[in-house]
């Protein structure tokens, strides 16, 4: 083949180029986000570990302020952060028979920052840290639930339910608010 009569077009040439730059420049576009992965009532969820602060365990809950979705106070660090139950937050009904016991070693309070509080998370277990490629998130197929952002299937075929932390304490803000500012 005679190359240049092959590419004496530059438009043809100058295409097969861009193609293989807009497949590296993808590579290097593609965004990864790191989650926390723990399990509540028996589902998979990630929190974004930009709002993770601090894993502590389950105990020392003063249950003075027990209203609602908030358990009661853990003091930690000369802070008092309202400790919630997320099986509540997260909406989720769950027979108490299935639910672990309340001294169970593998739960663990999540302490996370969001809308400016601190508030910590009851979970059953936390797993570990998971990096996700923004192009491997599954969109929500329904708007139930708008404190899940998206899904993610891993290799072992189960499903990550990713969170929004902001949008999962909106309807409780106040209430965490008033408590985590209690001196």
């Amino acid at each position: 083949l005679d190359l240049n009569r092959l590419f004496e077009d530059e438009n043809l040439l100058s295409q097969t180029d861009s193609g293989q730059g807009e497949t590296q420049k993808e590579k290097q576009d593609k965004v990864y986000r790191r989650f926390i992965i723990v399990t509540c009532g028996g589902v998979n969820y990630g929190v974004p570990v930009e709002h993770a602060k601090e894993l502590t365990y389950c105990e020392a809950v003063d249950e003075m302020f027990c209203h609602g979705c908030i358990k009661g106070v853990l003091r930690l660090r000369g802070r008092r952060i309202p400790v919630v139950d997320s099986l509540v937050l997260l909406d989720r009904k769950i027979d108490t028979k299935q639910m672990p016991e309340g001294n169970d070693d593998t739960r663990r309070i999540l302490i996370i920052e969001a809308s400016d509080i601190r508030f910590g998370m009851i979970m059953d277990t936390v797993h570990r840290i998971l990096t996700v490629g923004t192009h491997e998130i599954l969109p929500m197929p329904f708007q139930e639930q708008q404190s899940v952002t998206g899904l993610y299937e891993t290799d072992q075929e189960s499903t990550i339910m990713l969170l929004d932390v902001d949008k999962l304490i909106r309807n409780h803000l106040e209430a965490l608010q008033s408590i985590a500012h209690v001196k």
